[in-house]
């Protein structure tokens, strides 16, 4: 186990030991990076895995709650790319909402095989204040190729 900036270099020592993991979780963690960081985190990801291993991913899907707020402040849309649209939030710290084609796209471009990628639409509802809040998360399963594994040249969807 380690810990590293997977939008940056990952440390030579642990470059030199992977692959060496069955499982990777990206748990609303993708979207605290910068949208051009994104190619190299996905990168970094499939190199951790072993082949026929898995990315277990959860993030910020497009028109969540969240995005909805940021987009009512002023200057708060950043210029994103990777077909993703970026919010700078009042702490100084930054969030990307992710679509499904999105995340497909980087996905294929780090070597994954898409096994399934959907959004998780809730309504969640607190009584106490009155309020719903309707959220949404992008989830997918990634896989690095078995060896020999001939991959598919589209991805498809589970809707």
């Amino acid at each position: 186990v380690f810990v590293a900036d997977l939008g940056k270099r990952l440390p030579a020592e642990e470059l030199l030991r992977a692959p060496y993991a069955h499982l990777a979780l990206a748990i609303f963690t993708l979207s605290a990076l910068p949208p051009a960081a994104l190619p190299a985190a996905f990168a970094h990801l499939h190199a951790c895995l072993l082949p026929g291993g898995r990315l277990l991913l959860r993030d910020y899907g497009r028109l969540d709650l969240k995005q909805l707020k940021y987009a009512q402040v002023a200057g708060a849309r950043l210029p994103g790319g990777h077909g993703l649209e970026w919010y700078s939030r009042g702490d100084g710290t930054t969030a990307a909402f992710f679509t499904r084609e999105a995340v497909v796209a980087l996905a294929n471009a780090a070597g994954f095989v898409v096994e399934d990628v959907r959004y998780d639409r809730r309504l969640i509802v607190n009584r106490a204040q009155q309020t719903r809040m309707y959220r949404v998360w992008i989830v997918a399963v990634l896989r690095k190729e078995s060896l020999g594994e001939k991959r598919p040249h589209i991805a498809t969807f589970v809707l």
